[in-house]
């Protein structure tokens, strides 16, 4: 994963033509089964490296979607980050199993108040 700093685009990314750059997971086809959040770096982004990997705001799948399709129309590049949280309702995680101690589960889909974007929230 590239962490992101305004030093290492310049030196990679200043001559190549403005696009986004993804270091995070597919997306499930099933929304019922995780919630994705979403961070969005660009040059101009206030944090970097691992400040901003642990700082920055985390955005639903609606909002993302929206701001990367602004970045893409202003002819921006930008890196995005993602995490999946397992869902709790009708998702099939055994919450007993050692697997997910620790883990916070993100509400059920019908009770996730986030936009919904092509059926995730």
């Amino acid at each position: 994963m590239w962490i992101p700093s305004r030093a290492g685009f310049a030196r990679a990314f200043a001559m190549a033509p403005p696009r986004g750059y993804y270091f995070s997971q597919k997306m499930h086809p099933n929304p019922a089964l995780y919630k994705y959040t979403w961070q969005i770096w660009t040059p101009d982004t206030e944090l970097e490296g691992k400040a901003f990997l642990a700082h920055a705001p985390k955005l639903g799948t609606a909002q993302h979607m929206r701001l990367r399709e602004e970045l893409i129309a202003a002819g921006r590049h930008f890196f995005v980050y993602n995490t999946a949280q397992p869902r709790l309702g009708a998702a099939p995680f055994d919450r007993s199993h050692p697997r997910w101690a620790g883990v916070q589960f993100a509400p059920a889909l019908d009770k996730d108040t986030d936009p919904a974007w092509n059926g995730h929230r």
